[in-house]
């Protein structure tokens, strides 16, 4: 497959991923906590899905490092892997944290 229609494909699926996001963000806005709700719905959405592909690369990396048969290069390949999916769940942690963050110094 070329390379660009990966890219295409990849785009394709992150803005379908993303449709209810955008969708729950279309409402009409009266006041700063419609606003902070929005935010909040987006930030879940998004912190969610980094999450769940977060533990999917977690369990794709340890099937392959238990195959791996000792091969060093695919060892250090998962331990990367991990690593990044690690960050990954700290990511999706602090994103959903801030909007609450900034909902309770910011006030009701």
């Amino acid at each position: 497959m070329k390379k660009t229609e990966k890219i295409a494909r990849r785009v394709t699926y992150g803005v379908m991923m993303a449709l209810p996001a955008i969708a729950s963000a279309a409402v009409n806005f009266q006041t700063a906590d419609d606003v902070s709700r929005v935010i909040q719905n987006i930030a879940q959405f998004f912190s969610s899905l980094v999450l769940a592909l977060s533990v999917i690369v977690i369990i794709y990396a340890a099937f392959k490092y238990m195959t791996a048969g000792g091969n060093e290069e695919t060892v250090l390949e998962t331990h990367k892997m991990i690593t990044w999916a690690v960050v990954g769940i700290i990511v999706a942690l602090v994103a959903y944290s801030i909007p609450k963050l900034l909902q309770s110094v910011l006030g009701p």
